[in-house]
């Protein structure tokens, strides 16, 4: 190759166009890709509905079940429901402990205005969480046809 400086002049050349173009584009549209500082990105509410009516809907509706059958299948999906919500309350339990734990350790490696500022944050972490159960009390859930209700918890 006689010039090879003209082969290398090229590869610089579309590098820098693509920084160039990739700079331009994160300007314009990286801002709403990326929440900012201090601003929380809400995902759209979605009714809750339980899980044993949302897995008597999909039996229901694809495998055609009649009444008889959907009556006798929604006591077998309750009881499996209470027990996984009972192995989901018992690890939110135990992940609950770890987290407190490790907390305090962490807390213990602070200088006191660290402290001050992580016990800002933590109480608006709490009036977060607050807001959101408040917010989840309020939904309502969609009517359940008959025979697809969910068990009631003691």
């Amino acid at each position: 190759m006689e010039k090879p400086w003209k082969v290398i002049l090229a590869f610089v050349g579309v590098f820098i166009a693509g920084a160039v173009f990739g700079g331009f584009f994160a300007l314009r549209i990286g801002h709403q890709m990326v929440p900012r500082a201090g601003k929380r990105v809400v995902p759209p509410q979605v009714p809750m509905v339980p899980q044993a009516v949302q897995i008597l809907r999909r039996f229901a509706d694809q495998l055609d079940l009649t009444d008889a059958q959907r009556e006798k299948i929604a006591p077998i999906v309750n009881t499996a429901e209470e027990e996984i919500s009972k192995v989901r309350r018992s690890t939110l339990e135990q992940t609950a402990v770890i987290l407190r734990r490790v907390q305090q350790e962490f807390r213990g490696e602070l200088t006191p205005e660290q402290r001050r500022r992580l016990d800002r944050m933590e109480q608006k972490q709490r009036e977060f969480m607050r807001q959101e159960r408040q917010n989840r009390a309020k939904q309502s859930f969609p009517a359940v046809p008959a025979g697809l209700e969910p068990a009631k918890s003691p």
